[in-house]
């Protein structure tokens, strides 16, 4: 019964990668959180992820940063704030990624 409900709500919803899922919609898309390392250009964002992951070989914590080209239609976001981004379908070369919303303001972090 489950599957049938969750199968016509899938088929229903406008987006095909969005399901109904109990109280809400679930988005199969990648969220993350960033902080904005670049904000010069129009409607553009530089995001800088931050992850730690233990070494393969050595066990020794390590720090990786993944860099996300991010498009801001409002041009809300500054450098130095934390924001919310999510996947989206390729708008230019290298931009892959919306913003969701800002999180904290540079102000409130304490750049």
């Amino acid at each position: 019964m489950v599957r049938h409900v969750a199968a016509a709500a899938a088929a229903a919803a406008a987006d095909p990668d969005e399901i109904l899922h109990g109280f809400g919609v679930v988005t199969m898309k990648k969220l993350l959180v960033g902080k904005v390392s670049s904000a010069k250009r129009q409607k553009s964002l530089r995001v800088e992820i931050a992850r730690s992951a233990r070494h393969a070989r050595y066990g020794k914590i390590v720090h990786r940063t993944s860099v996300c080209q991010v498009h801001d239609e409002s041009g809300a976001a500054k450098a130095g704030d934390l924001v919310e981004i999510i996947e989206c379908p390729p708008r230019s070369k290298t931009k892959r990624w919306e913003l969701v919303r800002i999180v904290k303001s540079a102000a409130d972090v304490g750049v």
